[in-house]
């Protein structure tokens, strides 16, 4: 029977500067191959096939990375090859799910992977990239009036537009959602939202679950009863984007 290795390290290297942003690798997982005979059940909690590599930006005023943003000049390997595109030229990585950035916006932190198999060599892969910040300092807070479920009640604050239990919209599907709970919908520039609070008939709701795209977003109370909705919404303003180019090898220097 084959045997699964996986390695998770503590990474240095040599960082560029981008002014007042630098880039570097934290940690780092290789995955090597397994039988297609084993079912999902049967291989070790979080297995995935091929890499990661999880990068920490320190700077000043971030909030988010632009989505879609990270871009891969190479990644090489320690043979010399460019394993960052297949063979057709498409990219052979993805920036991984949730980045984020830190409440004080001094470190941000997101991840990139691959499916390719160098598992036993990541610590000699080098890697030459950048990637988008989100960057402000200014915070502005919104507030609803009382948005009435029953009346579908849709206000205007700031950037955004708000409605209570909007209308359903084609080819949207409700992920884990209650067909009977009532719904906030928000529209905007959603990459700018710092906070966003619900008060559904004078009690707090976090939202329970949400689906969208990138400019609207439909958040579930999961309060079957709610009458009336107050929307508070922490945005930050003249939001900038911050290139910040990138350049590792991953393992001792």
């Amino acid at each position: 029977m084959k045997r699964l290795f996986i390695i998770t390290v503590l990474v240095m290297t040599c960082s560029v500067k981008a002014q007042d942003f630098t880039v570097k690798p934290i940690m780092a997982q290789e995955c090597a191959p397994v039988t297609e005979e084993l079912k999902f059940g049967e291989k070790p909690m979080g297995y995935e096939p091929g890499f990661k590599i999880f990068l920490m930006v320190n700077g000043k005023d971030m909030n988010a990375f632009k989505k879609d943003s990270l871009s891969i000049e190479y990644i090489k390997t320690k043979d010399g090859q460019d394993i960052s595109k297949a063979r057709g030229g498409k990219a052979n990585y993805k920036m991984g799910s949730f980045p984020k950035a830190t409440e004080d916006g001094k470190r941000a932190f997101f991840s990139i992977e691959s499916g390719e198999n160098i598992f036993g060599t990541l610590e000699d892969v080098q890697i030459k990239g950048q990637i988008t910040a989100l960057t402000s300092s200014k915070l502005e807070t919104a507030v609803t009036k009382e948005l009435e479920f029953a009346k579908g009640d849709s206000q205007k604050i700031g950037p955004f537009t708000v409605t209570a239990n909007p209308k359903a919209e084609a080819n949207i599907l409700n992920m884990g959602g209650d067909d009977k709970a009532m719904r906030l919908k928000v529209q905007g520039p959603l990459d700018s939202i710092s906070v966003i609070l619900f008060t559904v008939d004078g009690k707090e709701e976090k939202g329970s679950s949400w689906f969208g795209r990138d400019d609207s977003r439909t958040y579930s109370m999961g309060n079957a009863n709610g009458k009336k909705a107050v929307v508070k919404i922490n945005y930050w303003l003249d939001l900038k984007e911050k290139t910040i180019p990138f350049e590792i090898k991953l393992g001792k220097q």
